[in-house]
């Protein structure tokens, strides 16, 4: 990106940049999602619990050790300014990673199956190896275009992967393939992603790995590396710890209801986190800038997302009652639980951002090693306790109310911040959220006690929902409210603009 380019992104601070990549991250995710749900409609029919169970057991697995494949030299990459001269050694570093994630992957196949007694596991982790080395190929592609803050290209590639990879395991689903299914797709669309990557990007290439070099990107990388480690363990940690004290059909159960409702935390805090970070990087000299826009996307965030979140526990009954098969009645309350976690987390991953852009690693550590030692001693306890799906599920959930407020509260302590800002930040959210979700739910359950469908229930719930929180909003959250519709009209055509002045 040229030098008048990066001036201009620092003078728009998080403006036009962020919020029209936040707009294409959340086009392609809208699409994503919508291919999504009706491809996990079909595989709630053609695939059982326990075909959910491998693939929970199996990603859990690949999911720590895929960690090595990229080691942070991703994130290395945007924030280093000669990214030209770091770009080639960074190539060679990620497909060394590459291959070395394929190979213990491979060699824990026999390990992780004889200790299940799943003898399909070893298969589903063969198939899903290879996959780690074109995704280590797309990693300097991508970070190339991260940097340049082309989001539209980065948006574009992320809902072909996504959709294509869903159309495949229902196609695969659908032809008896079982939990294989899942795995399939996975070094198909790997392959296909990092072909089209460099076919488009065209990165510099040399045959040279500047091994001299690997050490700076490997000390920067480390904290990376481990950060990205804790993340994983945090999120497939229950996944193993259930397999082992219980069956894969109530790992499947369990791994349904956490599929149902991460949706809202991907859709949002996700895309916003793969758009704050590099746009948070380019505002290092302006931290005053930088802890502003940071606030501003945060508070729509917080708006938005917790009573979406929200809104997601309390039509979960309806939705699976409505048009998913029987067998998955028993994940309702995981969905519900989970789904409650996740609205408090949904501000954690913005603060991440926030940490990485100013390159405070050391902080992350510190700050995830609480959280994942809190979460293991949760799950042990209550597996050896005896308890279920749900046990396990009230564990992640409270850990995840905990992740949220806590990493918000981390990540704003330089600027002089403290708790009373993330109070600011999230009572008046999560106020106009359980009012208004509650007062629907609360409709529901009479009509559900009366007898009449899921289908009513969801409509009532969704309406009451929204036409209250919208109501509260604008009234009790005005400049938030006044802030989000004044951006979001920035980035309308203009003839639309114009149009509606009219």
């Amino acid at each position: 990106m040229s030098t008048a380019a990066n001036q201009s992104v620092q003078q728009g601070g998080l403006g036009s940049h962020s919020a029209r990549g936040l707009i294409y991250l959340f086009a392609s995710a809208t699409g994503s999602k919508l291919v999504s749900f009706v491809g996990q409609i079909a595989l709630s029919y053609l695939l059982s619990e326990s075909d959910y169970g491998v693939v929970a057991t199996a990603y859990a697995i690949t999911g720590l050790i895929q960690v090595i494949e990229q080691a942070g030299v991703g994130d290395v990459l945007v924030q280093r300014r000669r990214f030209g001269v770091w770009s080639l050694p960074a190539f060679w570093l990620a497909l060394s990673l590459g291959v070395v994630s394929c190979l213990l992957i491979a060699i824990s196949a026999p390990i992780a199956s004889s200790i299940v007694h799943d003898r399909q596991l070893f298969w589903m982790l063969l198939i899903l190896a290879p996959a780690s080395i074109p995704t280590a190929l797309s990693v300097v592609p991508r970070a190339q275009l991260s940097r340049e803050l082309r989001f539209r290209a980065l948006a574009t590639i992320n809902w072909v992967d996504l959709s294509l990879r869903m159309v495949l395991t229902v196609a695969f689903a659908a032809a008896g393939f079982g939990p294989y299914s899942f795995a399939l797709p996975v070094p198909i669309m790997n392959v296909a992603v990092a072909l089209f990557l460099w076919w488009w990007v065209r990165p510099k290439w040399s045959s040279s790995p500047r091994l001299n070099k690997w050490r700076y990107l490997i000390g920067d990388s480390t904290r990376i590396l481990t950060a990205e480690l804790q993340r994983v363990v945090l999120d497939q940690s229950d996944y193993m710890l259930l397999r082992l004290f219980r069956s894969k059909a109530e790992v499947g159960l369990y791994f349904f209801g956490f599929t149902f409702a991460i949706q809202i935390l991907q859709f949002l805090a996700f895309n916003l986190m793969n758009v704050l970070f590099p746009a948070l990087t380019k505002l290092n000299d302006q931290p005053q800038a930088q802890f502003q826009g940071f606030l501003k996307a945060q508070r729509i965030l917080a708006a938005v997302g917790i009573s979406a979140c929200l809104l997601q526990a309390a039509t979960a009954a309806p939705l699976t009652y409505l048009i998913l098969d029987p067998k998955w009645i028993p994940s309702i309350s995981v969905m519900q639980i989970l789904c409650i976690g996740m609205a408090f987390r949904m501000v954690a991953g913005s603060s991440y951002a926030l940490l990485k852009a100013q390159g405070r690693f050391r902080a992350i550590l510190w700050n995830r090693w609480g959280f994942v030692a809190l979460q293991l001693t949760g799950l042990l306890l209550v597996l050896m306790l005896g308890g279920g799906i749900n046990a396990v599920a009230m564990v992640v959930g409270l850990v995840s109310m905990l992740v949220g407020p806590i990493t918000f509260y981390t990540a704003i302590t330089p600027y002089g911040a403290g708790w009373l800002d993330v109070w600011r930040v999230l009572f008046r959210p999560t106020a106009c959220g359980s009012l208004s979700v509650g007062a629907g739910w609360l409709l529901a359950l009479e009509m559900a006690s009366q007898g009449i469908g899921p289908l009513a229930q969801l409509i009532v719930t969704i309406a009451v929902a929204v036409a209250l929180n919208s109501l509260l909003a604008w009234q009790w959250m005005r400049p938030v409210w006044d802030d989000f519709w004044a951006r979001l009209g920035q980035l309308l055509p203009q003839r639309a603009v114009a149009w509606a002045r009219k």
